[in-house]
């Protein structure tokens, strides 16, 4: 006779086995396409190799020849400046129309999937349509300009070294604004609708009712928005190298396209494997201070 104790513990270990099943395929691939390959950059970073012949041990000179270069650190302050436009301009346009949607019931399924459109288009055919418009021979932009009379307005967008960074970050903003206006939609969706109502009968109006109201709710959503947003700023690469390569020189260049550069223009795969771990490692440290911060709002209000 089976006791009740044995066929709990028996259909636990099968519940087990079960979930160890599912879970088998989805982390060996994780473990194949992320854990080695980190391991395998954190060993490169430490040589000198061209991608063929030997490979030399030279310590942690790639690390050190970072710190004393120059394109380094200005792609490293492209990357935050594009950071800090993507804060003041992309999460403040995904609030604003996440809660227009919000407040639109007619027609809110069709505007979320229009804002949502340029996002699942390819980054490089966005870089390539944007870099056709601002030609600066025979894009249409510069001849609307010249059409109106602006021929002082009429510039070489990308070859410009002040505008080019600019042009390449607002078409990186523009793109994914709808990315963040369908996290942040979501989290304004599941507020229940009695709380919403309550507030209305209270005499709340639109910008009382976001900012008692819809804001202090949707902090997890803003949490996982702005991680999504400052670690795809870090490793963005796609628009500046179809459009600029970088350039001109090194001033649209942000740190995923110096790390390729050196990794594969250069043949300095080890330079290039420091340079992304600097990134990994950057990252990283981002989303711990951005959870750290909601953490701490969190323990503040409590208290």
């Amino acid at each position: 006779m089976i006791s009740p104790r044995s066929g709990k513990s028996a259909r636990k270990r099968h519940e087990r086995a079960l979930a160890l099943a599912f879970t088998l395929p989805s982390l060996v691939l994780f473990v194949m396409f992320m854990i080695v390959p980190i391991f395998g950059a954190l060993y490169l970073s430490f040589t000198k190799w061209s991608g063929a012949g030997a490979i030399k041990y030279i310590g942690i000179s790639n690390y050190t020849n970072l710190l004393h270069n120059r394109d380094f650190w200005i792609s490293f302050r492209n990357s935050v400046i594009l950071i800090v436009l993507h804060l003041g301009f992309q999460l403040t346009s995904a609030l604003f129309f996440s809660y227009l949607l919000y407040r639109t019931k007619p027609g809110m399924r069709f505007f979320r999937s229009v804002f949502f459109l340029p996002s699942v288009i390819s980054a490089t055919a966005i870089g390539v349509m944007f870099s056709l418009l601002f030609n600066a021979d025979l894009g249409p932009i510069n001849f609307v300009l010249h059409e109106l009379g602006l021929h002082d307005w009429a510039l070489p967008w990308l070859s410009n070294k002040t505008t080019a960074l600019l042009v390449v970050s607002f078409i990186i903003i523009w793109q994914f604004i709808g990315y963040h206006v369908v996290i942040i939609l979501a989290g304004m969706k599941a507020i229940p609708e009695e709380i919403i109502e309550s507030a209305i009968i209270d005499g709340s109006n639109t910008v009382v009712l976001f900012f008692r109201i819809v804001y202090p709710l949707i902090k997890d959503m803003l949490q996982v928005s702005l991680i999504f947003m400052v670690t795809g700023c870090l490793k963005a690469f796609d628009h500046s190298y179809v459009m600029t390569m970088g350039g001109p020189g090194v001033s649209s260049s942000f740190l995923a396209v110096f790390m390729y550069k050196q990794a594969y223009s250069r043949q300095k795969l080890g330079l290039g494997s420091a340079a992304g771990l600097v990134i990994l490692l950057l990252a990283f440290l981002c989303t711990r201070v951005i959870n750290w911060m909601f953490y701490h709002k969190d323990e503040e209000s409590v208290t």
